[in-house]
Parts: C-alpha cells; sequence; structure tokens
C-alpha cells in the first residue's frame, strides 16, 4: 500500500469517526462539556453557550488516564473548564459541574443523573468533545439514554 492510499484510508477513517452536527445558535440549550485534556473543549462550549439565550453548561470530569498530573492544581477537569468558561465570560450561576467521572460512559451517566436532579429542562443537549471522540460520545449516549436521541446534537472544535 502506498502513503498516498494510507493517507486516503486514514480520512476516510476520520471522516467517519467525526460527527459534528451545524450549530449556528443555541437557546434553551444544556451544552454538556466532557472533561478532557484539551481545554478548546470548554472554550467551544463558551462560544455555544454565546450563540443564544437561556443556556446552561454542565462540565464533567474528574481526571483520566490523560489529565491526572496534567495541571499544577489539584482541580477536577470539570473545575478547569469551568475556569475557562468563566475567563470567557460565562456566568458562574450558569455552569453546572459533575466532578467524579473518569471515563466517557460516566460522564453520560453522572451527567444524567445531575440533569434529572436539578430538573433541566432543555430544548437540545449539546455534547461538545474533542474531534476523536465525537462518535463514541454520541453512541455511549444514544446507549445511556435513547429516549433524548431527538433532543441531542454533537460539537467539537474542529469546524468541520
Amino acid at each position: 500500500m502506498t502513503d498516498a492510499q494510507i493517507l486516503v484510508d486514514a480520512n476516510i477513517l476520520w471522516q467517519y469517526h467525526l460527527k459534528n452536527d451545524v450549530i449556528p445558535s443555541l437557546n434553551k440549550s444544556l451544552i454538556i462539556g466532557l472533561g478532557s485534556y484539551d481545554i478548546r473543549v470548554a472554550q467551544h462550549c463558551a462560544k455555544l453557550f454565546f450563540s443564544g439565550n437561556d443556556n446552561i453548561i454542565l462540565f464533567t470530569g474528574k481526571t483520566g488516564n490523560w489529565t491526572n498530573g496534567l495541571w499544577e492544581t489539584d482541580s477536577t477537569e470539570a473545575e478547569i473548564f469551568a475556569s475557562i468558561a468563566k475567563n470567557y465570560g460565562v456566568p458562574g450561576d450558569k455552569i453546572l459541574l459533575e466532578q467524579q467521572a473518569t471515563n466517557l460512559g460516566e460522564n453520560i451517566k453522572f451527567s444524567k443523573v445531575i440533569i434529572e436532579q436539578q430538573a433541566i429542562h432543555a430544548d437540545r443537549l449539546v455534547i461538545v468533545t474533542k474531534p476523536n471522540t465525537t462518535r463514541r460520545a454520541y453512541a455511549t449516549f444514544l446507549a445511556s439514554w435513547p429516549v433524548m436521541a431527538d433532543k441531542l446534537l454533537i460539537a467539537t472544535f474542529s469546524g468541520k
């Protein structure tokens, strides 16, 4: 196989795994930022928050394999991401935190608990994650909470 063919094949695989819904604006939406090592998730959550009105952000994540000891603080991924969003102007009272999840399955499971406990009603649920985990986040969410499938959007900062 040639190097050119490897790149073609890799691009096909990448495009399959990349799920990024077009989201020009959001109103009355819950934006769920999945914790990770990539702060662009938090930045994109803030951007989506300001794209419309009456939105809430839920950041989820404790630490995981990639973030344990990454930052010079004992803060959770959710706390780090909330701080970034606040620096972009998102009001603190519009940010919820889930700080126990250590993997994508727990991100979804524990977020669902908070949504139900807080009785959050949103027109849309937007999962924001790294480009390489969008398809997995989508599949995990549908398996965990299929009744919400018609409200679900997946977003990433890739621009594609």
